[in-house]
C-alpha cells in the first residue's frame, strides 16, 4: 500500500484547482486504482498479475 500526496500538495504542484484533484481522485476510486481511508488519505491499489487494477 502507497499512500498518494495529499490533495492540498497536488493543488500546488500542479497548479490546478482543488476541485479538479478531488474530481481526478474520484474517477481513479471509481477505476479501482485507488482507496480513500477517512482521515487517513488516498492510497494507491495493488495491480494484479496482469497489471490491470484488482475487481472492486
Amino acid at each position: 500500500m502507497s499512500a498518494s500526496p495529499g490533495g492540498p500538495l497536488l493543488v500546488e504542484l500542479y497548479g490546478v484547482a482543488r476541485n479538479t484533484v478531488r474530481s481526478a481522485l474520484s474517477v481513479l476510486r471509481e477505476s479501482g486504482l485507488v482507496y480513500t481511508v477517512p482521515a487517513r488519505g488516498t492510497y494507491v491499489c495493488e495491480p494484479t498479475d496482469d497489471g490491470t487494477a484488482p475487481p472492486e
